[in-house]
């Protein structure tokens, strides 16, 4: 498990705000700061006796035992990597220290803050009664069931949630998401979803000192916004796949004859040590996003994809680094192995309906990684169609096709050289626009049979694929990788 960030630990940022004097008294004296790791502080309510005891100074009567700085009678002792609790405690507990990293003071004394496994105290059903009025630790915005629960333990927040669902449900019922307005939608939900920041911000004492810290306050608005965004899911999330339904059919297309035609690492030029790593892991994370509810979630997702083939790469014993370079190329062929089929929607969710800023955080670098490993995936797609000698002929047409290269209505049977535009035109790492559009219809009239709207909605009729369609992955088993797809495009048109 990769180890916290205690820079970016929850409590240590709760003493720093809500119990900033306790803390200054802590890095001015130069004590032992102790702050349980984020994991263990779900349903923990910090009172000023709970966040005190976890300030420690060195006793004065005996060595390696320490107690606690502000409040009389607790002792506690460290050995062997362990906070053992001693005289005063209620449970005695055995905490063990995860790590330890040396803070400075204004006057450059250095102070430790200790990274343990569990609070010195609290965290448990009987120590909640009672206090209502002290702030709950804030739960990472990744984790929505926690973010759910923390929104809903605070009593003053009850009356704010009902009320923000009100709103979405009045907008719901009020406006219709309309292919080429998108941009009026984003604009009205922002304004729904800075309402609901407002209001909650204004009710909720705990949430208006967080202004004064800047990621807890973007932390918070994640999380407010996110409870919206969950809201309108049937409506924003489900009308942009409908309304870039084309969009995401032709994406699918191509991821699909990427994986039925067995495309490897080495196809998309991964790192030479890297093509023989597994990363059906990373594969397993991303088809998690079948099960979001809003684009921060998504997002989330991504990087956590991403974090998994970092991690993978780091354990598989290379000694190698993994560059921006070597990322995309990963990331694109565990996309092609995701199966999910809205790409094209999910970016664009992502891109256009998170509000709080996070363009300079590792969430927005994930989103700009998946963008440009979509268009990587493509472009590869796109080299090895123009591989194919000039004179195959393959069928495109506006009707459906028959099976045999043509189609009906006004379709025509075309060779590829005539998609040739000009001689200059690079065979290899160029961009994906407007030129590729029929190229990318190719694909999907010839490799898709299994997209959820296949054969079933307007939009999807243009790339249905010819009867002939046969399954490449049932009978390639020599793993040739580009060859195979180039292989089955040619089976698919000749």
């Amino acid at each position: 498990m990769e180890k916290e960030d205690i820079l970016e630990n929850r409590f240590l940022t709760l003493l720093q705000t809500t119990y900033s004097q306790l803390y200054e008294q802590a890095q001015t004296n130069c004590w032992l700061v102790v702050v349980p790791q984020t994991s263990a502080l779900r349903g923990l309510r910090v009172t000023p006796e709970i966040a005190a005891c976890h300030i420690l100074k060195p006793s004065p009567l005996f060595k390696e035992v320490y107690v606690v700085a502000t409040v009389e009678g607790k002792t506690c002792e460290i050995e062997d990597q362990c906070i053992v609790e001693k005289e005063g405690w209620e449970e005695k507990r055995k905490i063990r220290i995860i790590d330890e990293e040396l803070f400075y003071n204004q006057h450059y004394k250095p102070f430790k803050v200790l990274l343990v496994d569990q609070p010195m105290m609290g965290g448990t059903a009987s120590h909640l009664t009672g206090y209502a009025d002290v702030p709950q630790i804030m739960p990472n915005p990744k984790d929505w069931s926690s973010c759910l629960e923390y929104l809903r333990s605070f009593p003053e927040n009850e009356i704010v949630l009902r009320k923000i669902d009100q709103n979405t449900e009045q907008f719901k019922q009020s406006y219709v998401l309309v292919k080429g307005f998108e941009d009026d939608a984003r604009e009205k939900v922002s304004k729904l979803v800075e309402t609901a920041i407002e209001q909650l911000l204004c009710a909720n004492i705990f949430y208006r000192k967080m202004q004064d810290n800047l990621r807890q306050l973007r932390d918070i608005s994640l999380i407010i916004e996110s409870y919206v965004m969950s809201g309108l899911f049937d409506m924003i999330c489900i009308g942009l796949r409908q309304l870039r339904e084309a969009d995401d059919y032709k994406t699918y297309s191509v991821l699909n004859a990427c994986k039925v035609s067995s495309l490897t690492l080495k196809d998309f030029d991964s790192h030479p040590e890297m093509t023989n790593i597994d990363f059906s892991g990373s594969v397993s994370i991303l088809r998690g996003l079948n099960q979001c509810r809003h684009p921060l979630q998504m997002l989330y997702v991504l990087t956590d994809s991403v974090d998994s083939i970092i991690a993978t790469v780091e354990n598989a014993g290379t000694g190698l680094m993994v560059t921006t370079d070597d990322l995309i190329p990963i990331i694109t062929y565990v996309i092609t192995q995701s199966d999910f089929a809205y790409y094209e929607s999910c970016l664009y969710y992502i891109e256009n309906f998170i509000f709080t800023d996070i363009s300079t955080t590792k969430l927005g670098f994930n989103s700009t990684n998946f963008r440009a490993s979509i268009m990587y995936m493509k472009s590869k797609a796109m080299e090895l169609v123009l591989s194919i000698p000039p004179t195959l002929a393959v069928g495109v047409g506006s009707g459906n096709g028959n099976g045999n290269g043509s189609g009906s209505g006004s379709g025509s049977t075309r060779s590829l050289s005539m998609l040739h535009r000009s001689t200059d035109r690079p065979s290899k790492g160029h961009a994906v626009g407007e030129e590729d559009d029929l190229l990318i219809s190719i694909i999907a009239n010839t490799s898709v049979k299994s997209h959820p709207k296949s054969n079933k909605s307007p939009a999807s009729q243009h790339f249905q694929p010819p009867p002939s369609v046969i399954n490449v992955s049932e009978n390639n088993n020599n793993n040739n990788g580009g060859d195979d797809f180039l292989q089955y495009l040619k089976t698919l048109s000749s």
